[in-house]
């Protein structure tokens, strides 16, 4: 087994890259060259997602932080967290446009019926997995 098939093996099928350093709290340099605006995340694999009958689904990950590339060398990659963006209500050139985000409502749920993703550490920390978004 290569080094990649190995990763794989520890965090998923989606494993890009590791987090070989964090600069500030919106910069961090990830192991893999990817071109610049490529949007990254570093994330905590939780495991496969099966289905009532045991049929995978796919691959739960917690997703820790959203990047971007903002520098690409050969081998590395320089990212940063993305900016947040936010329309103004009453600014917007079309009623279309005006964006209003309020709390999700609730639905009814027998409180038993709860499974929780339960990450191990929602910390960004050096050697994490990196998946594209």
């Amino acid at each position: 087994m290569n080094t990649l098939d190995q990763k794989r093996a520890e965090f998923g099928p989606k494993f890009i890259a590791q987090v070989i350093r964090i600069l500030d709290e919106k910069t961090l340099i990830i192991n893999a060259s990817y071109e610049t605006d490529t949007k990254v995340q570093v994330y905590e694999y939780l495991g496969e997602l099966k289905d009532l009958d045991g049929k995978v689904l796919g691959t739960l990950e917690y997703i820790k932080a959203d990047l971007e590339v903002v520098q690409c060398e050969a081998g590395y990659s320089i990212c940063k967290t993305i900016p947040e963006k936010t329309t103004i209500q009453g600014l917007a050139l079309s009623p279309l446009l005006d964006t209003f985000s309020g709390p999700r409502p609730t639905f009814p749920v027998d409180k038993n019926d709860l499974q929780p993703l339960k990450p191990m550490d929602k910390f960004v920390r050096v050697g994490d997995p990196v998946k594209h978004s």
